[in-house]
């Protein structure tokens, strides 16, 4: 199985034994961070992974704090183009679209991540360092944003999430929970007082949430969760990929995927459960 990540996105193209239904093996998830782990300690840091953009992923605050993924060409008749040419020509088509919605967005929505998740540590009493933890838990607070198809743009409070586990493929895990709305470009370029309080409000709800799920979170139970196979637009906004992954909680209104990148509590409108994820059987003598 291949992975080509781009940055903290983890907008990816996988392939084909993660997207097909059925797999000699379960399919790769990144697992919970180590009771090891978190035993030395877990620190606010500031990941050099936040750092990273490309022609889809692009900062829209100057403190580089809120990230910005957007998939989609300006040009839908084009569509996908293929080879050598074609590639650059979808990176340039697509990057022209980002950098016209970044000028548009630039330090409009005035937000800050790490407040809000230093906050919401406060009210878990999650013990925190603020100096980056060797062997430990290193967490990363960013805000969110990726549009989908239609133009409609959703948020999510995310974590980088750096720490020694064993059996990952990537060296970070990626922790996501998605906003209850969505908004529009143009909200977003003349957001009111109060869009950004609810947003603020949303973020900070949504750090409760995760710092929740990841004091809980033991590799010991991930064997009793489903396996899935999934879709996603929240996930994968562009391509109608089927991944698979581990159902590692669900309530009422969010599914809570565990997949190569992490974990990422997602709206049931934004997701579908496709159906089981299906272990190839060795064939009988």
């Amino acid at each position: 199985m291949k992975a080509f990540v781009t940055t903290v996105a983890g907008i990816a193209v996988l392939g084909l034994s993660l997207l097909t239904g059925c797999a000699s093996g379960p399919p790769p998830v990144h697992p919970p961070v180590t009771a090891e782990a978190k035993a030395k300690g877990v620190s606010a840091v500031r990941s050099a992974v936040l750092d990273k953009t490309d022609h889809m992923t692009v900062h829209l605050d100057d403190a580089r704090e809120v990230l910005y993924v957007q998939t989609f060409g300006n040009s839908a008749a084009v569509g996908v183009l293929f080879g050598p040419l074609g590639v650059l020509a979808n990176i340039a088509n697509t990057k022209a679209v980002t950098e016209a919605d970044q000028a548009r967005l630039m330090n409009k929505i005035p937000v800050r991540a790490s407040q809000a998740f230093s906050e919401a540590v406060a009210e878990a009493g999650l013990a925190l360092g603020s100096t980056r933890t060797e062997g430990g838990v290193n967490l990363s607070p960013y805000l969110y944003f990726v549009k989908l198809g239609d133009g409609k743009v959703l948020a999510a409070s995310a974590l980088v999430v750096e720490a020694p586990t064993p059996g990952a493929l990537l060296p970070q895990a990626r922790y996501l929970y998605q906003h209850s709305r969505g908004y529009t470009i143009d909200e977003l370029s003349m957001a009111t007082p109060e869009t950004v309080a609810e947003i603020n409000k949303q973020l900070r709800a949504g750090y409760v949430e995760l710092i929740r799920f990841y004091l809980s979170d033991k590799s010991e139970a991930m064997s009793a969760e489903k396996l899935v196979k999934y879709k996603s637009d929240f996930l994968s906004p562009r391509f109608d990929f089927e991944g698979g992954g581990r159902i590692a909680a669900e309530t009422a209104e969010r599914i809570w995927i565990r997949n190569i990148f992490g974990v990422a509590a997602v709206l049931r409108p934004n997701i579908t459960v496709v159906g089981p994820w299906e272990l190839a059987q060795a064939p009988s003598n």
